[in-house]
């Protein structure tokens, strides 16, 4: 495998990690010209990933501030685009209602950003999603008709493909031990040997801190999120975000049905070491679910996920000499991914 990789000895870019924003940097990347070489500890899509899954929501929201919508802007752009270029259905609209401290705030920005949304009272909301119950006490909600599930497998897949389309490639089974630069060189070194590139992108995920020890990437925390599956038949029920508490939500999923989780983070966890789902998140699901859509079963499936967090929840793209770390964190990052590609591509390229 170390002949492989040597063959692009000294030339190109290294991009390591073959999870959703890795794929987005190598597209980027190849699509302008550029010879790209990504290194996948696994496969894509492994169960300790955190571009696992069937399923994302994708709505236009603008947290953690404006630039992020900017970034949805962009991205579903880029997500149609892919489409068309792959012949592969990604975006399935399901319209999309939030409440909470969050979606007046949330409403302002997408009016600034002429997206298409309402801010209702009550009566409306139960119109727009009859089958969703909606909290007492709450008289405020956030509809977001173009509110969408992203089929996230079917969107790794395609984001890889067209990065090969266009002349990247992808090793899978390269355990990176180390990435140091040497000269006007970087050497990523794998189990069996070392191979030099002109730079290296680190998109690892949870493993990024620990693999480049940088002080810059202290502030990374992986946390483990339990995530529900529910068996539901019929029409896919718009996705539903609740800005408060534990901050739930659920999104339609092509698997089961219904998906739920809490964005508020979950233990602390190291790279690799993924606990099985807590029961408490668990129980809370259910309870939600119940609540919110009347179904009384339990979750068909439940697993646990990752997010890689920064204190701010604000991306992180740190480099040093022609080595650059990218975590798309607070799970963001897969909606966002397209844009935040080309993000890098274009900093890397003006370097």
């Amino acid at each position: 495998m170390t002949e492989q990789i040597t063959r692009q000895q000294a030339a190109g870019t290294a991009v390591i990690g073959a999870g959703i924003v890795g794929a987005a940097v190598a597209r980027a990347l190849a699509r302008r010209g550029e010879t790209v070489t990504i290194l996948e500890s696994n496969r894509p899509g492994h169960e300790l990933a955190s571009s696992k899954g069937d399923a994302r929501i994708r709505v236009l929201a603008a947290y953690p501030d404006e630039e992020y919508l900017r970034l949805g802007l962009d991205s579903d752009r880029l997500w149609r685009e892919l489409e068309t270029e792959t012949g592969r259905r990604m975006l399935h609209p399901t319209g999309a209602i939030s409440y909470g401290s969050d979606a007046e705030r949330l409403a302002g920005a997408l009016a600034a950003h002429e997206v298409e949304h309402e801010l209702m009272g009550r009566e409306e909301a139960a119109r727009r999603a009859p089958a969703v119950n909606l909290p007492e006490g709450i008289d405020l909600f956030l509809w977001q008709p173009d509110g969408a599930i992203l089929a996230a497998e079917a969107g790794l897949e395609a984001m890889l493909g067209s990065a090969a389309s266009h002349g990247a490639r992808l090793i899978p089974g390269q355990t990176v031990k180390a990435v140091r630069q040497d000269g006007d060189e970087v050497t990523v070194q794998v189990a069996e040997g070392q191979s030099k590139f002109a730079r290296a992108i680190v998109v690892a995920g949870a493993w990024t801190a620990s693999l480049l020890g940088w002080p810059e990437l202290s502030g990374l925390r992986p946390t483990a999120q339990t995530v529900s599956y529910f068996r539901r038949d019929g029409p896919p029920l718009p996705a539903v975000i609740d800005y408060d508490g534990a901050e739930p939500y659920s999104g339609w999923t092509p698997g089961f049905g219904l998906k739920t989780a809490d964005h508020e983070l979950g233990p602390a966890i190291e790279p690799g070491r993924l606990p099985g789902p807590d029961p408490e998140r668990v129980a809370a699901s259910t309870a939600w679910v119940a609540e919110r859509f009347g179904m009384e079963e339990g979750p068909a499936m439940t697993e646990t996920c990752v997010y890689t967090n920064t204190p701010d929840e604000r991306f992180l793209i740190e480099s040093k000499g022609s080595v650059t770390a990218v975590s798309a964190c607070n799970g963001q990052g897969f909606q966002l991914s397209p844009a935040v590609g080309e993000m890098v591509a274009r900093r890397m390229l003006r370097s």
